[in-house]
């Protein structure tokens, strides 16, 4: 790695429907570490943008370290928290790492469309009698092992309605034109997503005007709690580098 064009790097972090923050606690550190080791004359601050699913306290979470003059900020979004997403983060963006992000949730295939609207619209109504049900079934599908679930006991139904609410009718409108000026875009999806289809990869790809997309081999829906190493290694080598780096995720391999 060589010297970053900056003394600080600020991450916000913003999870999807039925998520936490926490998968991204672990981004946090891997990139202290790597920091670290590299001995870079640069600090990290994180935000984890909450949206209280699990916790009435819906304000960010920050590690905070003072920044000098020169910085760069990088929007990592995991599902429909591109959707969720204030506008003024993206304003401020010079990276955005989308990972199974989507324009429209439904748009598979014509044939797929009309299925994907029928499923989310029985999650809407069995949220109002059996929301735990409906967050396991939707864990299961996302290839989210146990561990890895957020804990599905005491949740906020109303703000879990009006977010799938969002998710079933969201039209990503204006994220490509918010973006700056030489902004890179990359956008990561699952191989193996049972929600999305490589189609909906490659329409966000283009809406964003995204410098990289991509497959994950061996990957499902759940990005952020599977590919840490990798999606840091990502951040890192593009804000290091005046050009993006081709075939970064071949080089890398499997986790």
């Amino acid at each position: 790695m060589g010297m970053y064009k900056a003394d600080t790097i600020e991450v916000v972090f913003q999870h999807g429907w039925g998520q936490t923050p926490a998968p991204f606690k672990l981004w946090q550190t891997i990139m202290l570490e790597e920091i670290k080791r590299h001995r870079l004359n640069v600090s990290l601050e994180c935000r984890f943008l909450d949206r209280g699913y699990f916790n009435k306290d819906t304000s960010p979470v920050a590690q905070s370290s003072k920044s000098g003059e020169k910085s760069k900020v990088v929007i990592v979004t995991h599902s429909l928290g591109l959707h969720l997403l204030d506008s003024t983060h993206l304003l401020r963006a010079d990276l955005l790492l989308c990972l199974a992000g989507f324009v429209n949730w439904h748009r598979h295939s014509p044939a797929g469309e009309s299925l994907s609207k029928r499923l989310v619209e029985r999650m809407l109504n069995k949220l109002k009698t059996k929301p735990e049900q409906v967050l396991n079934d939707f864990y299961e599908r996302c290839g989210q092992t146990g561990e890895n679930r957020p804990p599905a006991k005491e949740f906020d139904s109303c703000r879990l309605y009006e977010d799938l609410l969002l998710l079933h009718n969201s039209e990503l409108a204006e994220a490509g034109s918010l973006l700056k000026s030489g902004n890179r875009a990359l956008v990561l999806q699952g191989q193996n997503d049972a929600f999305l289809s490589v189609r909906q990869m490659e329409e966000l790809a283009e809406h964003l005007g995204a410098v990289l997309c991509e497959l994950v081999p061996d990957s499902t829906h759940d990005l952020p709690n599977q590919i840490a190493v990798r999606g840091t290694a990502l951040i890192l080598d593009f804000l290091n580098q005046a050009v993006p780096s081709p075939g970064f995720l071949a080089r890398t391999g499997k986790e």
